[in-house]
């Protein structure tokens, strides 16, 4: 990705990120593009919807995580609902697997790599993982960490979120490798 940023800065001959040691920040320029994107994917999608042989109308069932649906899809539903007048979406909030079969939902936003048995997935966005720490829990060390300070510490679980590690393939093992940290578990 990183590489696909360099080549579009040199072809807009423009800077996009301020490139920070461990992380970067996006420049003026970069933010008023971005903008200027987003109202023109808003605009394509709109023609697209509006070329259809006619708009989809109803009422949307969608089964969602809590904090997903909380900072991702509720903040936009308001605008969807304003674009698309006919349709309704209804989330409801719940963390649990839902069998569709059995349900009367229509969809399902989750987090993860996709391929999950007997569903067809869209992926939408991607995300990354960051470790975290409560200040008490850096011995003394100032913040940023390099990664071999990182790996010296434990890696630890959340209560009642174990099923969250299930979405990586080895579980919370492979994040454990990533980090070369030790796994431990409540």
């Amino acid at each position: 990705m990183s590489h696909q940023v360099k080549a579009l800065e040199q072809d807009l001959s423009v800077l996009l990120f301020h490139r920070r040691t461990r992380r970067i920040d996006p420049t003026e320029e970069a933010l008023v593009y971005a903008k200027a994107l987003n109202e023109a994917l808003d605009i394509i999608e709109r023609a697209t919807s509006d070329l259809g042989t006619g708009r989809m109308e109803g009422t949307l069932k969608i089964s969602c995580a809590p904090y997903y649906g909380n900072r991702m899809l509720l903040p936009r539903l308001a605008r969807f609902h304003a674009a698309h007048r006919g349709t309704k979406i209804m989330p409801e909030m719940d963390s649990t697997v839902i069998d569709f079969g059995k349900s009367n939902l229509n969809a399902g936003l989750r987090y993860g790599a996709g391929n999950w048995a007997g569903l067809a997935e869209i992926k939408l966005h991607s995300d990354f993982l960051i470790p975290v720490a409560a200040p008490s829990m850096l011995d003394g060390r100032n913040p940023p960490l390099e990664p071999h300070d990182i790996a010296s510490m434990t890696l630890g679980f959340v209560g009642g979120q174990d099923a969250k590690w299930g979405l990586m393939p080895e579980g919370a093992e492979s994040y454990a490798k990533l980090f070369s940290a030790t796994c431990t578990r409540p």
